[in-house]
């Protein structure tokens, strides 16, 4: 019977290590920077090494271009925030839309309309 042990130095490493390769993939691309990889590998040295010089020119061409291409912490942070925000502003707006107002039934403010509890009563009972 064999007999059971807690994690090692070892196994702990290499669990470190495969959840570092994890993220780093993910964050580079996943699947796709995998398949990336397999093509680059497949190519002649000396080719390979023109192509890849040649695509990191053209993407940061692109991005300079273009700067939303790059992933800059603080702007998608600061993305993120305006989008709460904008939420939270439309969602005041619905509540205000709905806001119950207690009015005198003489002197009413513009735009209210106003509800009669007796009747409201009335009409629950039907």
């Amino acid at each position: 019977m064999m007999k059971t042990r807690n994690a090692g130095i070892f196994r702990l490493s290499l669990k470190a290590i495969k959840l570092q390769l994890a993220t780093l993939m993910d964050e580079a691309g996943g699947e796709q920077a995998i398949e990336l990889m397999d093509v680059l590998s497949d190519l002649n040295p000396a080719k390979r090494d023109i192509i890849i010089k040649s695509f990191i020119e053209t993407v940061e061409k692109l991005s300079e271009k273009d700067p939303s291409l790059r992933l800059d912490s603080t702007a998608l942070e600061d993305q993120l925030f305006n989008e709460i925000v904008e939420d939270i502003e439309k969602t005041n707006q619905v509540e205000k839309k709905f806001q119950l107002e207690i009015v005198n039934t003489v002197h009413k403010s513009a735009g209210a309309e106003v509800i009669s509890l007796d009747a409201y009563r009335g009409s629950k009972k039907h």
